[in-house]
């Protein structure tokens, strides 16, 4: 699902799905509910901002603060 997504709506190439699909492994093991407390982090790629900004405010762009696969893409 989220190659397909980020091949038709991101317009990726394989390659380029297939290195953020390779972050998403590394990073969450594919969970959208994965958080990291001590980095304030969270999400598939582990977005910053979830519970605190040292690392920047990428959740702040995001439509909800909702740890699902539908907001994340």
């Amino acid at each position: 699902d989220i190659a397909n997504y980020l091949m038709s709506k991101e317009r990726f190439s394989i390659q380029g799905a297939s290195g953020a699909l390779a972050v998403a492994e590394r990073e969450s093991g594919f969970d959208p509910e994965a958080e990291n407390i001590a980095g304030g982090v969270a999400g598939i790629f582990q977005w910053s901002g979830w519970s605190n900004t040292v690392n920047g405010n990428r959740w702040s762009k995001a439509e909800s603060r909702t740890l699902s696969m539908d907001v994340e893409l």
